[in-house]
């Protein structure tokens, strides 16, 4: 969703890359989480770094004869199978981190229709407080209590669950369901079918796209109905459009690739041909050319423009303590822009009087002009151990379908998963100011042009490998070639942890 709200990565890597059982290794004294991410990522999708609330030990001991490992997906299956049936008394509960407005009518709605509709048991809505909520859902499954069904607002930590066997399957429900790989994205299907397994419903994907300030360009004599389409056409806007003052300040931008408002580097990895991680085949792909061409093209513009200094400085005096939304581009001293799906219907309300459009990313020959990514996603999950696995999987099927996933990605403004709502004259209609995120999205519908998440275990360590050599090539202080082949090298011990993933 809006932002990846990942709190106490310390101790959610006890999840995501060892043991949920360790939770309890956090206990005692509050920890605060550490991290290191570029600017980028902090601009796209900030970390909160959030005080934690330890795990007993009892927890830790009841976490480990309720969590199993990796290799006990048949007896997942088993105990689904066998659940006790369904009265019409029965309530399940559902965390989610759905609180801000719009997202928090629409889960509301939704699960009022999903109860109408339900003679059989019943869902109530328990709302989770996002900075905290993956320490919370950790917590509960270390304990042995976890709730009936959840829903993350991102994909980082499933395959953490699932690598250590903390979610149910829902390999045996796939059939009975009605449930196609080919309904989907290939990208994003493979975002929750991890290592031969389906592990939860994706209920919308994030996606990236260009956009520029009409006005700027006007005022520069630039056509604004003619986007940059590669990157040679970009570097040339950017020189036109920044500009710096008699100190050396900046006093306006084009595009800082990776900086605020700049988007992360995924999608630059992208617009390159290349990717840290191949999604589809589930691998890393870290030391690459296209990886390298497009790091070394990135620290060419930060570089340019002054250095991470000037970029902060110029980031400082244009933003506001009150509202994250207002930035350098709201306040049009920046005329391009790497914009999320979810930001135009945010921009619309609060600044009706900016006047801008959207496009494909500008893409390096002879990558696919429309190549984007798909690096964020709400996923649905169901904990095991929990006491009604089947009403919990048909409820979360529910929400992960056709209808409701409608629902939320019109209200949201978040891209769907499935192909024929996303796709669909419905979905174009009820959600207008989506047309470049769908148009660029449908290139992907046969052959794939998105590049996608890390849905490894390792992502919790790969990302605190990264990002220091990220920042390091960034500001010039080491080649990519050099940084790329050391962060390789880094992860391949790392990498052997995790044998049979």
């Amino acid at each position: 969703m809006n932002a990846v709200r990942l709190s106490r990565r310390t101790c959610l890597s006890l999840v995501v890359s060892g043991s949920v059982g360790l939770l309890a290794a956090c206990g005692g004294s509050a920890a605060v989480a550490t991290s290191v991410s570029t600017t980028a990522a902090s601009s796209v999708a900030p970390a909160s770094t959030v005080a934690a609330s330890a795990a007993t030990t009892t927890a830790a001991t009841a976490a480990a004869a309720t969590v199993a490992t990796s290799s006990s997906v048949a007896s997942t299956a088993a105990t689904a199978a066998t659940a006790a049936p369904a009265s019409k008394a029965l309530t399940i509960e559902f965390w989610n981190e759905a609180l801000d407005q719009p997202e928090l009518s629409v889960i509301q709605d939704l699960v009022a229709k999903f109860n109408k509709q339900q003679p059989d048991f019943q869902v109530k809505n328990a709302p989770v407080d996002s900075g905290t909520n993956y320490e919370k859902y950790t917590a509960a499954m270390a304990g042995g209590a976890p709730p009936d069904a959840f829903k993350t607002y991102s994909w980082t930590p499933v395959s953490g669950w699932a690598y250590q066997g903390a979610l149910v399957s829902l390999d045996p429900y796939m059939a009975q369901m009605k449930i196609d790989k080919n309904d989907y994205f290939p990208i994003v299907w493979s975002m929750v079918f991890l290592h031969g397994h389906l592990w939860g419903f994706l209920q919308e994907f994030d996606s990236s796209a260009l956009a520029l300030n009409r006005s700027i360009f006007s005022k520069y004599g630039l056509d604004p109905t003619k986007p940059p389409k590669t990157i040679t056409e970009l570097d040339d806007l950017n020189a036109k459009l920044t500009q710096h003052d008699s100190s050396g300040a900046i006093t306006q931008l084009g595009l800082v690739p990776a900086a605020p408002q700049g988007g992360n580097i995924t999608p630059w990895l992208a617009v390159f041909g290349g990717m840290y991680y191949d999604t589809v085949k589930g691998q890393f792909t870290i030391y690459r050319p296209e990886n390298i061409a497009a790091l070394d093209w990135v620290a060419g513009w930060w570089k340019k423009v002054g250095g991470r200094a000037a970029i902060n400085d110029f980031n400082k005096r244009n933003s506001s303590t009150t509202n994250s939304h207002v930035n350098t581009f709201t306040l049009e001293k920046q005329g391009l822009m790497v914009m999320r799906e979810y930001q135009p219907i945010q921009y619309h309300k609060e600044f009706p009087n900016l006047d801008w459009a959207n496009a494909f990313l500008p893409a390096q020959p002879p990558v696919v002009s429309g190549t984007s990514v798909a690096d964020g996603a709400n996923v649905f999950v169901v904990a095991k151990g929990v006491a009604h696995p089947e009403q919990s999987i048909t409820f979360l099927k529910w929400m992960g379908g056709p209808a409701a996933t409608l629902e939320w990605c019109v209200g949201a403004n978040n891209v769907p998963p499935v192909k024929s709502v996303a796709l669909g004259a419905d979905f174009a209609k009820q959600a207008p100011l989506m047309k470049v995120w769908l148009d660029a999205i449908a290139l992907s519908k046969d052959e794939n042009h998105l590049v996608g998440a890390i849905t490894h275990p390792a992502y919790q360590d790969f990302s605190k490998l990264q990002g220091p050599i990220q920042n390091d090539i960034i500001d010039g202080k080491v080649g990519a070639d050099a940084g790329l082949k050391q962060l390789e090298q880094l992860m391949q011990p790392v990498l052997a942890k995790y044998q049979g993933w």
